[in-house]
């Protein structure tokens, strides 16, 4: 009985899968019949560019009841397949292959019709200008293409639907372009001077300058939908990166930069368009901040009405992404960054008593920082104009430590002989004592001119500076700690800056014009002196500050640039007395005709350095450096007629009367003609080689006395008897006058 039943059973799925072979080779036809048909209709279509038959809706109805026919099959197969795993055969295994390789031409069918509907779909959108739809069915079906696998992608029918595909992307995108530049469309300023960009040409222009923006407000709601698919086609960045652009360079720029007006107008009758209008003015002055966030206020008022436009699809629970948030995103640094530039560092005061006006600015300027976060302009994470504002003190501190620079860079540069003249101060009456100290009267008055500069002359320049310190340390006593700590540290770079630059910007004439290094090095010395006592002076409360580290280099500096000239100066005179000739007395009969001439000129010089240097160094300074310069002219005589071989009688005459001469006009130099001695340590042996030239050997024994007489002070023996030997012949006198002389 099992035996039977088991094979009436074994017939019936014999029977089924009879059936099931029929039902598949049944529908293995119909499938190819419709693939073929389908791929017909579609070369006729994208291949030979035919116009779509209405038959397409036929194909597609067809092709859905094949595919609810092979479900039926493939769940028939299935239990089958169940039923019978483990005593299935290669027959099932083979239908179910068949089945596969038929779902798979059915796939791509599908996939053909769904290309078409989806192509179709993006042109009617097109043609609607419903173009968010268009944009998605256009992205959809590149998408589709994009797919599909490497074999399938070069088949002709694919090739010719992605370039169908891509046409109509770039209809899209050019029609997009062309109704954002009909809604929003600008009018850009005449040209004024040819080969200029904009900002040296708003720094230039003769005429005014005007810019608009017309904005269609009859299809803002079109704009929008433009907006959104440029966004789905991924191109909208570009677009709007340059709609900002010139958002920035025609208004905000010039509105920033130069005194001006805005306009809103409505243009037409019905108000279907508005006009933001631009106008400024050239204008060497930087505008006021009022007029400047008044004239943005204005413009942000007109974006606020007109340009908050959606530009991405709605998102659950996140706000709208409006074309203000991406110019924002795009231009909003940069605005920040011009205000503060260039406008609202210019309102930073370089005194304290105008600190109330900026505070009022960097007010204003906040309060416009919140206004352009409420339409969305400005990102939550920007800050900058809030940080400026809030950094008032900072701000003002710098603002006036680069004024102060500034202002020291100049003084530096001036030129050196606009002088003036400066001396001792000798106090009316005594300092009073403060409250606190007890009146102590000193046992020894100080005298009146301790501690005093001396009379002389410097630059105005280097007064000025004085009074530059002084200021910047009245203004650090009476600032905040911030201000104060900047401006002391500013006192001593207006001192570093002079050093260097005045030093470095006079160089061509420190070394060529004796007036100026005597100017130089009186400025150096004068500065230096205040330096030592300004920072006692002004003490202020938890601060101080001294110069003193900068005193001694600012004294160096001084007196080696008029050490530097003397030593051109001495090098002259002593070149000029080795080409005078005077090496040469005794080889001919008479003296050389250049050294009367070469003695006359030494002197002139030292004659033209008092006319220069006595009315501008101190005396002392003067003094010592003149006497330099003679002593050198003295010793450089003294060694070389010493060291002569023979000097002739005549010549030894007139030796000494110009020798004489020198002795008559050089002290003429000095002040005080007495005090030649004390400025000149060879003026004893120049007077002392004169009395040997005119004397004889019995005066020269006497005065040289046993080495204690005049003479011994001023030579050597060894000098004296080579003198004696050039002036006297040799006999058994000079012989005698040598052997005493030891």
């Amino acid at each position: 009985m099992a035996s039977f039943v088991t094979e009436i059973v074994r017939c019936a799925d014999k029977v089924e899968l009879d059936d099931l072979n029929k039902n598949i080779e049944d529908l293995s036809r119909s499938v190819f019949n419709l693939k073929c048909e389908v791929a017909k209709e579609m070369e006729n279509t994208y291949v030979s560019f035919l116009k779509m038959p209405a038959k397409n809706k036929k194909l597609m109805l067809e092709v859905k009841q094949q595919s609810a026919r092979m479900e039926i099959i493939q769940d028939k197969v299935d239990k089958m397949v169940k039923h019978e795993l483990e005593s299935s055969t290669g027959e099932l295994h083979t239908l179910s292959t068949k089945l596969m390789e038929v779902g798979l031409k059915l796939g791509h069918v599908t996939q053909l019709v769904l290309m078409d509907n989806t192509l179709q779909a993006a042109v009617n959108a097109h043609e609607a200008q419903e173009f968010p739809q268009a944009a998605k069915h256009t992205q959809h079906l590149l998408h589709l293409l994009d797919d599909l696998s490497p074999e399938n992608a070069s088949l002709k029918i694919y090739t010719s639907l992605r370039s169908e595909a891509r046409l109509i992307q770039e209809r899209l995108l050019y029609d997009l372009k062309e109704v954002w530049k009909t809604g929003l469309r600008w009018e850009e300023p005449e040209p004024d001077i040819e080969g200029l960009g904009l900002k040296d040409s708003m720094t230039k222009r003769k005429k005014p300058y005007r810019a608009a923006l017309h904005v269609d407000t009859s299809c803002l709601n079109k704009l929008e939908g433009v907006f959104i698919a440029l966004s789905i086609l991924g191109n909208f960045d570009y677009h709007v990166s340059k709609f900002a652009s010139n958002f920035m360079r025609l208004v905000l720029q010039p509105l920033t930069t130069q005194e001006g007006q805005v306009n809103v107008l409505q243009v037409t009758d019905d108000n279907s368009e508005a006009l933001l209008e631009i106008e400024t003015h050239p204008n060497k002055t930087h505008p006021s901040y009022m007029s400047v966030l008044q004239n943005l206020r204005k413009v942000f008022e007109f974006t606020r009405q007109y340009l908050i436009l959606q530009v991405e699809d709605a998102r659950d629970g996140e706000p709208l992404v409006t074309l203000v948030n991406r110019m924002g995103a795009v231009i909003g640094a940069q605005l920040c960054e011009m205000l503060v530039t260039g406008c609202l560092a210019h309102t930073v005061p370089a005194y304290g008593h105008d600190l109330n006006t900026f505070r009022q600015a960097a007010a204003e300027a906040e309060a416009f920082h919140h206004e352009l976060k409420s339409i969305g302009f400005l990102p939550e994470e920007n800050e900058s104009l809030v940080k400026y504002a809030a950094n008032i003190d900072v701000l003002f501190a710098n603002k006036i430590c680069e004024l102060h620079l500034h202002t020291a860079r100049e003084i530096a540069r001036k030129d050196l002989h606009d002088t003036m003249d400066v001396g001792i101060i000798i106090p009316k009456q005594e300092l009073p004592c403060k409250d606190d100290e007890p009146d102590i009267k000193p046992i020894e008055k100080l005298s009146d001119y301790t501690f005093q500069f001396p009379k002389c002359q410097i630059s105005k320049s280097a007064h000025e500076l004085v009074e530059l310190l002084r200021r910047l340390l009245v203004e650090a006593e009476k600032g905040s700690d911030v201000s104060s700590g900047r401006l002391l540290l500013t006192a001593r770079q207006v001192v570093e800056l002079y050093w260097a630059v005045s030093h470095t910007h006079h160089q061509q004439m420190l070394s060529t014009i004796p007036q100026q290094v005597a100017l130089f090095h009186n400025n150096c010395m004068y500065i230096a002196h205040h330096l030592v006592t300004l920072g006692a002076e002004h003490q202020g409360q938890g601060f101080g500050v001294n110069f003193l580290d900068q005193v001694q280099g600012l004294r160096e500096l001084g007196a080696n640039v008029l050490l530097q000239c003397t030593q051109t100066s001495r090098q002259q005179i002593i070149n000029i007395l080795r080409e005078s000739g005077l090496s040469t007395i005794g080889e001919g009969s008479s003296l050389p005709p250049t050294t009367e001439k070469a003695m006359r000129q030494c002197l002139r010089q030292l004659e033209l350095l008092k006319v220069v240097w006595s009315p501008v160094l101190p005396e002392n300074t003067y003094c010592r450096t003149l006497g330099c310069l003679l002593n050198a002219l003295v010793e450089e005589l003294v060694l070389r007629i010493v060291n002569l071989e023979d000097i002739p009688a005549h010549v030894a005459t007139l030796l000494a009367a110009m020798f004489s001469d020198v002795l008559e006009r050089a002290p003429q130099v000095f002040p005080d003609t007495r005090e030649v001695h004390r400025h000149v340590h060879k003026w004893h042996q120049l007077e002392a080689l004169v009395k040997v030239l005119r004397a004889s050997l019995t005066e020269i024994a006497d005065n040289w006395a046993s080495g204690a007489g005049p003479l011994a002070r001023a030579f050597s023996a060894n000098e004296l008897k080579q003198l004696i030997r050039a002036l006297f012949q040799n006999n058994k006198r000079r012989a005698a006058i040598l052997a005493l002389i030891k």
